[in-house]
Order: C-alpha cells, then sequence, then structure tokens
C-alpha cells in the first residue's frame, strides 16, 4: 500500500516544506518535509538548498524506501485513510513497529483505548509539546474518521453570495 495524495498533503501540512537546511529542535541537519539523512535518500546537511520539486522527491523515495512498507507491516489490512495515520504517525516518531497503539489497533480495540496509547506520543526532550498533542489528535480524526486536516484535491469554489 502507498500512501495517498491526500496523506502525503497531511505530512507536508504536519512538517512544512522547507528548501534549506535547518537544525530541528533535536539537532538534526532536516530539510524539505522534514527529511534527514537517517530518511536514507541523501545527506542532509549545513548550506543544502532544494527545490519543491526536489524536495517532493525525496519526500516519495523516503515513504517508499522506508515508511510506508513499515506501515503495511505493522498495520496490514488497513483502509487507506488508516494506512495514512499510520504513515504520518510512522514519519513522525519512527516508532510504529514498537507504539502500544498498533497492537490495540490490530486487535480491534476500542477507540477509547487505542486512542489513550495513541496520544502519549506527545513528548520532545522528555517534556510534553502542545504542537505534537495537536499533531495526535488531527493523526486520530484520519485513522478513526478518514478527516484529513487538508486534501490534495481542489475544492469546488462554494457560492458565498448571490447576486441578484
Amino acid at each position: 500500500m502507498q500512501a495517498s495524495p491526500d496523506g502525503i498533503a497531511a505530512l507536508e501540512h504536519e512538517e512544512g516544506v522547507v528548501s534549506r537546511a535547518y537544525r530541528c529542535p533535536a539537532g538534526v541537519w532536516t530539510i524539505g518535509a522534514g527529511i534527514t539523512s537517517a530518511a536514507g535518500v541523501g545527506k542532509v546537511g549545513p548550506g543544502m538548498v532544494i527545490t519543491k520539486s526536489a524536495a517532493r522527491a525525496m519526500l516519495m523515495a523516503a515513504l517508499k524506501k522506508n515508511y510506508e512498507p513499515a506501515v503495511a507491516s505493522a498495520m496490514p489490512v488497513s483502509a487507506q485513510h488508516e494506512f495514512d495515520a499510520g504513515v504520518l504517525f510512522h514519519w513522525n516518531t519512527g516508532a510504529i513497529a514498537r507504539a502500544s497503539w498498533v497492537g490495540l489497533w490490530r486487535a480491534k480495540a476500542p477507540r477509547p483505548a487505542i486512542e489513550a496509547k495513541f496520544v502519549i506520543w506527545n513528548k520532545g526532550g522528555g517534556k510534553v509539546l502542545p504542537g505534537l498533542v495537536k499533531r495526535r489528535a488531527r493523526e486520530l480524526r484520519i485513522l478513526f474518521d478518514g478527516v484529513y486536516p487538508v486534501s490534495s484535491e481542489p475544492k469546488s469554489p462554494s457560492v458565498a453570495y448571490a447576486r441578484w
């Protein structure tokens, strides 16, 4: 299974797409949509600059090489939105194989039990980070409800007013 266009849009929304290498809060050189050298698709370091298309290419390569296979293994027989939520979680944590919520999800445990284990992944440096609290909530909406924070599909213009 592969991440859907909506899943990729959500990932880019969460990570942002940055064209110039920077050090993340953990001090790791990062570029594009949260790509580090550990993603295995290029060495990221000081002074590195990439285009938007290069950032997307790195993202797609990292998904195919590392993230989609791990999520497919951890979450077999998942619906597309469940798989996308797993990819978003794994991209951010690298922990899909050891996260206790995954076993509960596979066992079809009640939603509150899964949520309780999912939301504990909200820390950086041992401290609860408000941004991660919000991110986990958005990922849970994808996992359970198929509701994405952004969509890859352009929306039809809505009629906000009518001319008489």
